[in-house]
């Protein structure tokens, strides 16, 4: 459960940095990336049945 709660912290912050900037703002490909990357992570943490 813990590493899914950091990784799942981790996206919400990249989220809100976003919306800090302004939706004009373009996300970087470094940022996008770095989220797809959390995402699967987290996908995959909470499908492997990693939530004890």
């Amino acid at each position: 459960l813990y590493a899914c709660e950091v990784v799942h912290a981790r996206l919400c912050r990249i989220e809100n940095e976003v919306d800090a900037q302004g939706r004009g703002w373009q996300i970087t490909d470094k940022m996008r990336k770095q989220r797809e990357q959390l995402e699967k992570k987290f996908l995959a943490l909470t499908t492997k049945g990693d939530l004890k």
